[in-house]
């Protein structure tokens, strides 16, 4: 097998496709629960933007940022990436860099304390924070919000909402 080199069209079309087979499904928070993103596992393939490891749904960028995207399948992928590269692996090059959280943090002097609650974008629930991509011209606003969650002391739980442009 060998590597996939797309037209900028195709990409876009590939992107919105692995995104709806293999993405993390979410709703957003209603009055009374947040909703989490599915669970990121084994059958998922190894996304990496920029050579730092993502999930699906777990990057913020504009399409139009996007330099390049290559496939690669079986024997191929876990040559360059190992094991964890067994179900394929989805290589997105940018014209732009993407930051981490700690980096958004910092830019939106977020507190320390409100760090450590669960991170949300545009009030969908990340799963994984720690995998978290994100272009910081994409990002208009952090906010605090309160989801109602009978599960917790209160019967409300606040989260970090990364609001888009």
């Amino acid at each position: 097998m060998k590597t996939t080199r797309m037209p900028v069209m195709r990409y876009l079309i590939a992107l919105f496709t692995l995104a709806c087979s293999f993405g993390a499904y979410a709703q957003a928070p209603s009055k009374s629960e947040i909703i989490v993103t599915k669970n990121y596992q084994s059958t998922d393939p190894l996304i990496l933007v920029e050579g730092q490891q993502t999930a699906m749904g777990a990057f913020i960028l504009e399409p139009d940022k996007i330099n390049n995207i290559d496939i690669l399948k079986g024997e191929k992928a876990t040559v360059k990436y190992g094991n964890k590269a067994k179900e394929g692996a989805v290589v997105i090059t940018l014209k732009e860099k993407l930051i981490r959280l700690p980096k958004v943090y910092a830019h939106f002097k977020v507190p320390a304390a409100q760090q450590q609650l669960k991170v949300a974008i545009n009030g969908k629930v990340v799963q994984k924070p720690e995998l978290l991509l994100v272009e910081l011209a994409s990002v208009k606003d952090v906010q605090v919000a309160t989801a109602d969650n009978p599960f917790v002391e209160g019967g409300e739980e606040k989260y970090l909402n990364l609001i888009t442009k």
